[in-house]
């Protein structure tokens, strides 16, 4: 009789049978693209223990466009061209764009929804780089990327 009542409980819990959750909202669903600067970085010096971290000033940009939020897609355009497509996820609390270089790095954005002035959100962009024979080179970029409608 108790294992009974503990599946009531279970299945009152699971809601109504054919209902799912609304989907998160999407603040940048009417995105067309993100124009994004990075005027301050930190890299860290792996040589030194422990590890000393190096702040300086850069002058950093790209575009976030071709934004495809049922593929997960988007694309990014610096001063070298286009990439290839990259991964996307969107939450409320922002969006972040994965890339894989073509030897395996990882670099990742995420452009916040909360802190933002007019259409200028706050974003930060890191980067993951090894090679097989080197020590990596990781280093983390603050800036903000402007909406373009």
């Amino acid at each position: 009789m108790k294992f009974a009542g503990l599946l009531v409980v279970i299945a009152g819990l699971a809601g109504p049978a054919g209902q799912s959750a609304p989907p998160p909202v999407n603040p940048f669903a009417g995105v067309r693209s993100l124009a994004c600067t990075f005027p301050v970085y930190a890299r860290a010096d792996l040589a030194a223990t422990p590890p000393q971290p190096i702040s300086r000033q850069q002058e950093f940009t790209f575009t976030l466009d071709s934004f495809d939020f049922k593929k997960l897609r988007a694309r990014i355009v610096g001063s070298g061209g286009a990439t290839s497509p990259v991964s996307l996820l969107a939450s409320q609390v922002g969006l972040t764009v994965i890339e894989q270089t073509l030897i395996g790095n990882v670099n990742m954005t995420t452009v916040f929804a909360a802190g933002s002035h007019d259409d200028t959100r706050l974003a930060v962009h890191s980067r993951h780089f090894g090679d097989p024979t080197e020590l990596p080179s990781v280093s983390q970029a603050y800036g903000s990327c402007v909406v373009q409608k």
